[in-house]
Parts: C-alpha cells; sequence; structure tokens
C-alpha cells in the first residue's frame, strides 16, 4: 500500500477534532488506523466517494481544483490512492480548511493538497484555476441563501445557475457535482420539486456539459455494494417529465427488493443480491431530500 507512514502526533491531533471530522468523514486509510470508521454517513460520504472513484478509475486526470471542500475528504481520498496527483481545496469556514491541512500532514499528502479560504460566487469563478477536474459538492443549491443573494433573486436560480455552469465549462475537462432539490433549496426557482431533476439536466447540457453518469445518493447509498444494482430513478432528458423524487424513494426500495426475492422463483443466479435495507426511519429521514451527484464531461 502506498504512503503508509503518518506522523503520530498529527494523529493524535485530528483525534481531537471529532466534532468536525464526524460531519465528514477521515479518508478510509486514516480511518482505519484510528479505528474511527463510519460513524455517522447520513450524507452518503462513502457511497459518494466510491462512486467517484470509480470514475476516477477510468480516467487519466492529473490536477483537482475542489470548491466546497471543506475538510478535502474527497480529494485527498482520491490523492492517496494516485488517482490524482494534487488539489487545489477551496472552502470559506477557515476551521474545516485546518482540519484539513492536518490530515493532509497525517496522510503526508501536504505537498500535494492546497487549502485556501475563498468564497465562490459568480464574479470569482474565472479567478479559479484551471484543471483537469472540478469537484463542486453541496454548493450550487446554496446560490440565493450563502452566496449571490440580490443576483439569484433578480435572475432567479435556473438562469443564475446555468451562467454559473457556462463559466466552469472552459475551465475543467470534466467535473463532479452535486446538488440537493429540496423542498426549500434551491430558493428563487420557480420549477416544481417534482420536476426539478429534469430541468436542472437540461440546463447542464445547455451549459455545454456532458452527462456521463447521474445517480440519486440514497440509492447510492441504499445499493451501490449490489452487483445487480440499477438505478430506478428514470432518468429523463424531457424538461417538464416528473422525477421519482422523494416518495419514490421509497418505491424504489421496495421494487429493487421485490425483484430480489422474485428471482428466488425464476431459477438460480450466477451472483446473489446482497444488499443492506436500511430501517424505516432511516428511509423516513432521508425521504424528504433529493440529492444527485452527476459526473460530467
Amino acid at each position: 500500500m502506498k504512503h503508509e507512514s503518518m506522523n503520530e502526533a498529527k494523529l493524535r491531533e485530528i483525534l481531537l477534532q471529532e466534532q468536525q471530522y464526524e460531519y465528514l468523514q477521515l479518508p478510509e486509510r486514516l480511518a482505519r488506523r484510528l479505528d474511527l470508521e463510519n460513524k455517522s454517513d447520513y450524507k452518503g460520504v462513502k457511497a459518494r466517494c466510491s462512486f467517484i472513484k470509480s470514475y476516477f478509475e477510468d480516467c487519466d486526470f492529473r490536477d483537482i481544483v475542489n470548491i466546497g471542500g471543506n475538510c478535502g475528504h474527497f480529494s485527498l481520498s482520491l490523492l492517496d490512492e494516485d488517482l490524482a496527483e494534487e488539489a487545489k481545496i477551496y472552502d470559506i469556514k477557515e476551521d474545516m480548511l485546518a482540519m484539513g491541512r492536518k490530515i493532509a500532514a497525517a496522510m503526508e499528502l501536504s505537498e500535494r493538497a492546497e487549502f485556501e479560504q475563498k468564497m465562490i460566487d459568480l464574479d470569482k469563478l474565472d479567478s479559479l484555476p484551471d484543471a483537469d477536474v472540478l469537484i463542486c459538492q453541496n454548493v450550487i443549491h446554496h446560490a440565493g441563501d450563502y452566496f449571490d443573494e440580490e443576483l439569484v433573486k433578480e435572475m432567479g436560480w435556473g438562469a443564475y445557475i446555468r451562467k454559473f455552469l457556462e463559466r466552469l465549462r472552459p475551465k475543467y475537462g470534466a467535473a463532479v457535482l452535486a446538488v440537493g432539490f429540496k423542498w426549500n433549496k434551491p430558493k428563487y426557482w420557480d420549477v416544481e420539486k417534482s420536476r426539478r431533476r429534469a430541468f436542472f439536466r437540461g440546463t447542464l447540457k445547455r451549459s455545454g456539459w456532458n452527462i456521463v453518469s447521474d445517480a440519486n445518493v440514497f440509492n447510492l447509498m441504499t445499493y451501490s455494494s449490489d452487483p445487480d444494482y440499477r438505478d430506478f430513478t428514470g432518468d429523463s432528458d424531457r424538461p417538464g417529465e416528473p422525477d421519482k423524487s422523494d416518495l419514490g424513494y421509497l418505491w424504489d426500495l421496495i421494487t429493487f427488493n421485490a425483484i430480489k426475492h422474485a428471482s428466488k422463483f425464476l431459477g438460480p443466479k450466477s451472483e446473489k443480491v446482497k444488499t443492506s435495507i436500511p430501517q424505516l426511519s432511516e428511509v423516513a429521514r432521508e425521504i424528504s431530500k433529493s440529492y444527485h451527484i452527476y459526473l460530467l464531461e
């Protein structure tokens, strides 16, 4: 395994930051070393990271720009497995960036990972460095709320985000984009929640991006370890076609398991379905969320 050596003092320093790394998990190798395997993964960090790694394994990316990168979990995980050579990680929270620097030092990745405090709004996109790939998760649905409030209110979120995506297009050959379509976010977007995913796919294409893959994070958390997994969410390129979000999560869960049990009566399969069924309370907690991740080129 690569990069085995770690500084014990840095590891102890990280131990003192329990509340911070509980929000965004430690990279897998460091978590194993500290015996701090996933305490809580309500944001689907592990499933998203696995999804992103599988994409990077098929590509040849050298450098990453990560906006809204928090502690740098995704970038550091990719660097640690040599799926990229260097990363620049931006966030508005200096305490999160400081934690990221400690994690990078403990993993001997400080020379390859740069952390910088920066507010990313529409006017600052041109100042970002170019790179092979952009990682932008849990950022753009906050436009109009945490940043560019007046501009989004004036333009509407749909028009604003198209301009946002168009400015990023010439700077990056590929992108990992995660966005939540919640009941109260994005603000100033006059599109019914059930139709937002379909509309957003159209916005991505009109802004010059090609969608390589699109996954619902709840489904990734539930089914991604299953070799028979298929995305049941019914992607559509036609704006206005309802998307199965919210109650669709529960429907997908029922459908997938119905197929699994029906297979017992349809004959032997080459590999048994192995899926972890969440408790109903966990389903209920996630059912109010519509969080999606896109791989773009």
